[in-house]
């Protein structure tokens, strides 16, 4: 009586581990199956990540020799504060001057804070303020401050303003 107890005990825990077994095996075979998938039907280049070292440095070029270097931001197009029921914007192309061609790759690596600080900067400011006497100076001086900040320990020692054209509509 009790060896039959025990000998039921024994089928009934292995079954229970075949078929744990069984279901393990199938789910290992799905999963397989549809890796295979993903790597047959799917190119080998969709399966890497974006990184920013293997990119191209912005297209930024740098111009210039002898240690005085000047490296072109992409053009903007910024609105100004609004004013009345006209609103007025600037397209300006700006490019800033280096001393070490080697801080190219210090205003690459934060070109997007820089456009930032620049279009913060001037969507802060009103048509009159551009008007005023040495108001471009005041800007240029801003934001000398402001890109030296972000691209420390490398240096710009100027903002050139390229074009700057100032236009309204409604």
């Amino acid at each position: 009586m009790f060896e039959d107890k025990i000998d039921t005990d024994k089928t009934e825990s292995n079954e229970t581990k075949s078929g744990f077994g069984w279901k393990a095996l199938l789910i290992l075979l799905l999963f397989g199956a549809l890796a295979w998938m993903y790597l047959v039907y799917f190119p080998k280049t969709s399966l890497s990540l974006p990184s920013f070292q293997n990119q191209p440095e912005s297209g930024l070029t740098l111009t210039g020799q002898d240690g005085l270097y000047f490296v072109e931001l992409p053009p903007m197009k910024i609105n100004l504060k609004p004013n009345e029921a006209h609103y007025t914007f600037i397209e300006t192309g700006i490019a800033l001057e280096l001393s070490k061609a080697s801080d190219k790759r210090e205003i690459s690596a934060v070109l997007p804070r820089i456009q930032d600080a620049v279009n913060t900067y001037l969507r802060e400011m009103t048509p009159a303020e551009l008007q005023e006497s040495g108001s471009l100076y005041r800007v240029k001086e801003a934001l000398l401050e402001r890109i030296n900040f972000l691209i420390a320990p490398a240096h710009i020692n100027d903002v050139l303003f390229k074009e700057l054209f100032v236009g309204q509509g409604q």
